[in-house]
């Protein structure tokens, strides 16, 4: 089976080949800009022919063919000093224009709550990337781009020797550059050992049906930090080198906090995929669940304050993103409706609110049971999840009756 897989690499290079990069980043910036206002203009030109009465003016196109097809007018013509810059890297920022104005339409066609806003302009503080479809090449450690010569890799590379596809550079600093390379792998199937294990995710950690509680990484000194340097920068003056540097320090704590958290669900993931053939999950709708509670200035929102802390822990926890690395670890995900899981008792079926005493205590009103609430939730889950997946003769992980659920032998497996 072939599936494309991204490795992330810091980039190593000579001062003047980091020059080089960040001019050709800034080329891609200018490009964006350049859609963003001409897409405006045409949308502002369409909306008043339209208002005249007469024929109209037909309604821009921001699809990528579309827009290449004005690109090399604007290479050429208006703007020649781009083609001191690779092509075909500095065009397929309309690729990326396209992709988000399509995210951004498919929200507003089906009647979603928007979850990304119109492409924007992008400011000189706006963080830097650049996309080589193509005019590269990789010989081991070492990555050579179209225009800027080669450059060394620092990092482990588990895809070595695979076809690469793209290769997307990006610093949010300034300084620091790292290359994501994009891979076609050939992977092979994962094994089915007959097991099934229902997950129940919660804020800041995840609980199993064979009772293990894995508790996400505590990250609040980090967090601490990096809003310690965004005060220190909003009380800097625009412009001024020690703004920059204060952002360049917020970046990187940033960065950390990011990173601890990713690391924490790919291992938390591994180990989820590797304990059982089938996962059953909650089909959860984040973008819904996150949305601000402040409301409007005529009917302003409840408990925004307390709303606002439960979506960060909500996103720093990563539903949607331990979710997607199941996906491709596991032999088989379902999700299933997570209503009334945490409510639902496992050993009578009673559905009450009142079931779940605290937020780790679980007792029903009807037969009395008792355990962790969490636990409970991902046994209702495991039990909707094995009839959803067709697979009735899998195996449930059993739960442990002589001890209450303890943190995570999975990831420490």
């Amino acid at each position: 089976m072939k599936a494309n897989r991204t490795v992330n690499l810091r980039v190593r290079a000579t001062p003047a080949k980091f020059a080089r990069l960040f001019e050709i980043a800034s080329a891609c910036r200018f490009v964006w800009n350049w859609a963003v206002r001409e897409n405006d203009a045409d949308m502002q030109a369409h909306f008043l022919s339209q208002c005249s009465g007469g024929p109209g003016l037909p309604k821009p196109s921001t699809a990528f063919p579309a827009l290449c097809r004005r690109f090399p007018h604007l290479r050429n013509v208006e703007r020649p000093w781009l083609q001191a810059y690779a092509a075909h890297a500095v065009r397929y920022t309309l690729k990326r224009f396209d992709v988000a104005f399509k995210a951004f339409y498919d929200d507003v066609k089906q009647g979603r709550p928007r979850r990304m806003a119109p492409p924007k302009f992008h400011g000189k503080s706006h963080r830097l990337w650049v996309t080589f479809p193509d005019s590269f090449r990789i010989q081991g450690k070492w990555l050579y781009l179209s225009r800027i010569g080669w450059v060394r890799l620092s990092g482990s590379n588990q895809y070595a020797g695979a076809t690469a596809k793209t290769v997307h550079l990006a610093s949010e600093d300034g300084k620091r550059w790292y290359a994501t390379i994009s891979y076609e792998v050939e992977l092979p199937d994962a094994e089915d050992n007959g097991l099934a294990l229902g997950v129940d995710m919660n804020c800041g950690q995840v609980a199993t049906s064979a009772g293990d509680i894995m508790d996400a990484p505590d990250v609040s000194r980090l967090e601490a930090r990096r809003k310690r340097y965004q005060r220190r920068m909003a009380r800097c003056v625009k412009g001024s080198n020690r703004r920059k540097v204060m952002r360049q320090r917020m970046a990187k704590a940033a960065r950390a906090k990011r990173n601890v958290g990713r690391n924490w669900r790919h291992k938390a993931s591994r180990a989820l995929a590797d304990s059982a053939g089938l996962v059953v999950v909650e089909d959860l709708a984040v973008a819904q669940m996150t949305r601000a509670a402040k409301g409007t200035k005529d009917a302003p929102g409840k408990n925004v304050r307390q709303k606002a802390g439960l979506n960060r822990s909500i996103l720093a926890t990563g539903w949607g993103d331990l979710r997607l690395m199941l996906e491709y670890k596991a032999a088989h995900v379902v999700a299933v409706d997570p209503r009334d899981t945490s409510r639902t008792c496992r050993a009578c079926g009673h559905v009450d609110t009142g079931n779940r005493v605290t937020q780790a205590d679980f007792e029903c009103l009807a037969c009395g049971h008792t355990g962790n609430a969490d636990v409970n939730a991902a046994l209702n889950i495991l039990a909707r999840g094995d009839g959803a997946s067709g697979r009735r003769g899998a195996i449930p992980l059993g739960t442990p009756m002589t001890r209450q659920p303890q943190t995570s032998r999975l990831a420490a497996a």
